[in-house]
């Protein structure tokens, strides 16, 4: 089992450091009317402050519609108290993973608070969207010496998973995968992203790993890998070669007898790299 740090021994200093919050207070005529959950956060918030850390707070308010901005619903009034409270001025972002909060979270400095905006109002945290849980997860991994490789909600028999594949130079070990599991559970579970039941995994994505994001191509050009095909072409569906090119979604294998061939992102079922055992 691995060991989790306690916030006395986190080395927080220069880094960003991603706290999940209930700010989900009342507010009345854009101005807060019961500030307690802010309160109970501020001895966790003013000791990051205190070592240095960039801190930016997610938290959700109320139950908008999840079709964008809200103005009754925003962590605004929120973010203000708090500055009200610490004494010092808080960072307010527009968004919650978008354009405003990642350009706001890149130019924190040490000390300094980011709130981003209500979570909810996101269109994609109730939509299963993979892309969003993979950017709720994507401090968390770079925190830990991580990175997601890939992100998928799918079906297995009668049940959903939510599968996060996470990797580092050497591999992950097993305790990696526990503590990563712990900490995205816990921003999963106020984000709410996925609106069924779900089962969440966490693993490395193995040796033969599947190929579905532009840089998995670029980084493996050259490479052995298995395309399997939706339909087959003249009775195969299978086919392993050299990674020669991709631009656009489109694939170009090598195969052993030198016939390049092109494959559609909308004819193959999956490209993975290919590894013989």
């Amino acid at each position: 089992m691995a060991e989790i740090k306690t916030i006395d021994e986190l080395d927080a200093r220069g880094k960003r450091v991603l706290v999940r919050v209930d700010f989900n207070v009342p507010v009345e005529d854009g101005a807060v009317t019961d500030d307690t959950r802010i309160r109970a956060a501020l001895p966790t918030i003013r000791k990051l402050v205190d070592d240095g850390a960039r801190v930016i707070l997610m938290s959700h308010l109320g139950r908008p519609a999840g079709e964008g901005f809200e103005e009754s619903f925003t962590l605004r009034p929120a973010a203000q108290k708090l500055s009200e409270l610490m004494g010092k001025p808080v960072v307010f972002a527009t968004d919650t993973v978008g354009d405003d909060a990642r350009a706001k979270a890149a130019s924190l400095r040490d000390g300094d608070v980011l709130v981003v905006e209500n979570l909810r109002f996101d269109k994609r945290e109730q939509k299963n969207d993979p892309a969003f849980c993979e950017a709720l997860a994507a401090p968390v991994a770079q925190r830990m010496g991580l990175y997601l490789w890939d992100v998928a909600f799918e079906k297995e028999g009668a049940g959903w998973y939510l599968r996060y594949y996470i990797d580092r130079q050497g591999g992950v070990t097993i305790d990696e995968c526990e503590a990563f599991s712990r900490e995205v559970s816990d921003l999963l579970d106020e984000a709410d992203p996925i609106d069924q039941s779900y089962t969440l995994e966490v693993g490395s994505p193995g040796v033969e790993r599947k190929l579905t994001k532009d840089w998995h191509f670029q980084k493996y050009i050259g490479a052995q890998v298995h395309v399997r095909l939706i339909r087959p072409v003249e009775g195969e569906r299978d086919f392993v070669g050299a990674l020669s090119s991709y631009e656009n979604g489109v694939v170009a294998v090598l195969l052993d007898d030198e016939l390049e061939m092109t494959f559609s992102p909308g004819e193959t079922a999956f490209v993975r790299l290919y590894e013989e055992f």
